[in-house]
């Protein structure tokens, strides 16, 4: 695992504003904002593999990986043809935000060389701090130029400049306020109504103004308290909260599990084919606890159209948590996947089956010596 994989977050975003604070007095009073369009989704696999390549790494490990990648990229249109994209990675996984960083490299290198102004950037959302606003826009021009040559989508029109005024404002010290909140979680499991209603205002201003605070969301979503209007707020704005989703499942696992329109939002999630979010199908079969059997579910999940593997893996622990273990056993068997067949084994092995057991020992024996 790459050593910055396991830095502390919290303290890099103190730096993070540190360091914008400190450009900011001495004169970068302008900034622009840069975001890219539906970037996981536009990640060519080929430059991927230029960037891997140009780094040092082994033709046969970029290859690997972009079989790998090619074979989670399969889709299929309504009219269920399938088209091997040679674009994409899941959202989700880890490893996927690790490419990600790798894929915007070339870009930062780029930028970092021009002296005249700052350059800042947090996943696919882009700050250039400067000193006049003319700078701020010539920059804007060469950020979109590179983007395009990465095969990346620019948002053009989210693309802002703005003098600031005050820095403590611009920069929005959520981090503090956030800190207030998950002491309180941590004491009383459960945030006071003050701050969850702060939080809600917050996250509802957001939607509102079209302009979505990702670090909002994603920690909203895990210290929410149980609230009508935050249910209502999820599943009228799908398409937002879509991105967020592991915080979605949590909270409404928590909270709203016997909830008839959540229950309807979860089933429509795991019956929809031409659900844009494969990874999110997975959440739900992982996480979320009380999803009753369903002969329509087994159906829209184990057609080949549906290429996203880790969704049939996940669906094996809803499959046993309904008690289902002759499917289990039938999906793995006609199932040519490596993790697949190993994860239907280890199921076997809880439910005691001796076969199975005797299997996976004599595998991990003979790869371990």
């Amino acid at each position: 695992m790459p050593y910055f994989f396991l830095r502390n977050g919290k303290k890099q975003w103190g730096r993070f504003h540190n360091e914008i604070k400190k450009k900011y007095n001495q004169g970068y009073q302008y900034n622009a904002k840069f975001d890219i369009a539906s970037f996981y989704d536009n990640i060519d696999h080929n430059v991927l593999g230029e960037i891997l390549k140009k780094y040092g790494i082994e033709d046969r490990l970029i290859q690997l990986l972009q079989r790998c990648l090619g074979a989670w990229k399969i889709s299929s249109n309504p009219c269920g043809n399938l088209y091997n994209k040679a674009c994409g990675i899941p959202q989700g996984p880890s490893c996927s935000a690790f490419f990600a960083e790798v894929y915007l490299f070339p870009l930062d290198e780029i930028m970092r060389n021009y002296n005249s102004v700052c350059y800042f950037r947090y996943a696919d959302d882009i700050n250039i701090m400067a000193k006049s606003e003319i700078e701020c826009r010539q920059k804007i021009v060469l950020l979109d130029l590179i983007v395009r040559e990465l095969g990346l989508i620019p948002q053009s029109s989210k693309v802002e400049i703005n003098k600031i005024d005050k820095i403590d404002k611009f920069i929005n010290y959520t981090g503090q306020g956030f800190s207030k909140i998950v002491k309180d979680y941590k004491i009383n499991a459960h945030i006071t109504e003050k701050n969850h209603n702060r939080l809600k205002n917050k996250v509802k201003k957001s939607i509102e103004c079209g302009d979505i605070d990702k670090t909002l969301f994603k920690f909203s979503l895990f210290k929410f308290n149980k609230d009508l209007e935050v249910k209502k707020l999820i599943l009228n704005n799908r398409n937002i909260f879509n991105s967020f989703f592991d915080g979605v499942v949590v909270y409404f696992n928590k909270y709203y599990s016997d909830d008839e329109d959540v229950r309807n939002f979860v089933y429509d999630h795991l019956t929809g084919g031409s659900s844009l979010y494969k990874y999110n199908k997975a959440l739900l079969f992982e996480q979320y606890e009380n999803i009753p059997f369903s002969q329509e579910i087994i159906n829209s999940n184990i057609q080949e159209k549906n290429y996203f593997w880790i969704v049939k893996y996940y669906m094996l622990d809803w499959l046993q948590r309904n008690g289902k273990n002759d499917l289990i056993k039938e999906i793995c068997s006609e199932n040519i996947n490596y993790f697949i067949k190993r994860k239907g084994l280890h199921l076997d092995m809880k439910n005691g089956e001796i076969e199975s057991t005797k299997y996976l020992l004599k595998k991990n024996n003979a790869m371990f010596g």
